[in-house]
C-alpha cells in the first residue's frame, strides 16, 4: 500500500482493510467488501457507545501505524446539556462533498464534511457543517453566526456563495502550503512516501481562525448564537468524555489517552460531533499490534490516571 495513496486518496485495496465497530458488536464495513475482522487487522474491542475504527496507515517516514479513530455525536438539548444521539455519525474515509452547489453556471467542488483519515493532527479543528439542503443553505445568507469553544471565538456573517466556516480542500491555502514539495528530487529519492518537508498541519481542515492551538480536553464551554436561526442561543459544555486506548505492542502493554482533534457543529440540526485519534506506531508491521481496547471515561479521570498522550 503506497504511502501517498493511504494518506491522501484511499482506493479499494486500502478500503478493504478499513473496519467499523460500535458498542462492542462486531461489524465490518469495507464500502462493498465483506471481510473477516481477523483476516487483516488486530482485534479491536470497542467499550464505548461511539463509532470506532482501527485503520492501517503509513506515516510520513514510511512506518506502519494503526490509527484508532473515535467519533461521537451528541444532541444539543434546550437545557444546555448534551445528550448522546441515537444516530451516530459514521466515520468517513473520503470527503463528503456538497451537492448541487454552483457559481456562475459552474459546479463548485466544496467539501461539506471532511474525511476522518489522518494519522495525526497537531491542533483541534472546529468546523460548522454546511446544510445538506442547498435551499436551506441559501436561506442562511446574510445571517450572522457566532460561536465560542474554550478560548476560541468567531463571529461572521454568511455571504452569498461564501461559506466561511470550513472545511478547506487540500488544494486551498493554507493547507496546500503544508503538503510539501513534489519535485524531481522527491520522485527519485522518496516517492511514494510523503515529501521530507510535509507538515502535519496539512491535515487541519478548518480555516486558520477556527483552529485551537494544541488540543481541547473535551470539557470546555461551548456557546452558539444564531446558528439555527431566530437569534437562538445555546450554552453549555462539551460532554467531558475522554478516550483511552490500550493494548499490546510487541508483547508490551500500553495505555494512552487519545487526542480530541476535530469538532463538527451541524448547522441543519442542533448537534455536535467530536473526533478523537491515537496512532499506534509499529517497528515493522501492523501485526505487532494486538488486542486493542477503546474505553471512554471522564476527562478528569483520564488526566488523573493516565495524563495526556
Amino acid at each position: 500500500m503506497a504511502g501517498v495513496a493511504i494518506q491522501h486518496r484511499p482506493h479499494q485495496e486500502v478500503l478493504r482493510q478499513l473496519f467499523h465497530r460500535r458498542g462492542g458488536h462486531d461489524r465490518c464495513r469495507g464500502y462493498g467488501f465483506e471481510l473477516r475482522w481477523e483476516s487483516c487487522m488486530p482485534r479491536l474491542r470497542n467499550r464505548t457507545p461511539f463509532m470506532v475504527a482501527l485503520v492501517p496507515m503509513i506515516d510520513p517516514e514510511g512506518r506502519n501505524v494503526a490509527v484508532v479513530i473515535v467519533k461521537a455525536t451528541y444532541d444539543l438539548c434546550s437545557s444546555g446539556v448534551m445528550q448522546l444521539a441515537d444516530n451516530q455519525e459514521e466515520i468517513l474515509y473520503v470527503d463528503a462533498m456538497c451537492q448541487g452547489k454552483e457559481k456562475r453556471g459552474h459546479e463548485i467542488e466544496a467539501i461539506r464534511v471532511p474525511a476522518d483519515l489522518a494519522d495525526y493532527k497537531p491542533n483541534t479543528d472546529v468546523i460548522i457543517v454546511r446544510p445538506a439542503d442547498e435551499d436551506e443553505a441559501r436561506q442562511m445568507e446574510g445571517r450572522e453566526i457566532a460561536f465560542r469553544v474554550g478560548s476560541l471565538r468567531k463571529v461572521c456573517r454568511i455571504k452569498r456563495d461564501d461559506w466561511p466556516w470550513g472545511p478547506l480542500r487540500r488544494d486551498e491555502e493554507p493547507r496546500r502550503g503544508f503538503a510539501g514539495t513534489y519535485d524531481h528530487a522527491w520522485m527519485t529519492s522518496r516517492m511514494p512516501l510523503l515529501p521530507a518537508d510535509f507538515d502535519p498541519r496539512h491535515h487541519q481542515v478548518a480555516p486558520p481562525d477556527q483552529i485551537v492551538a494544541g488540543h481541547l480536553a473535551g470539557d470546555e464551554e461551548l456557546s452558539l448564537r444564531n446558528l439555527h436561526g431566530d437569534g437562538t442561543r445555546w450554552s453549555g459544555r462539551l460532554p467531558g468524555r475522554a478516550i483511552v486506548v490500550s493494548g499490546n505492542l510487541q508483547s508490551h502493554y500500553f495505555t494512552r489517552v487519545a487526542v480530541l482533534d476535530t469538532i463538527l457543529l451541524w448547522s441543519d440540526t442542533p448537534r455536535v460531533t467530536l473526533v478523537w485519534r491515537h496512532p499506534i506506531p509499529t517497528r515493522q508491521k501492523i501485526e505487532e499490534v494486538c488486542n486493542v481496547h477503546v474505553h471512554d471515561c471522564r476527562v478528569r479521570t483520564a488526566l488523573e490516571l493516565y495524563g495526556r498522550s
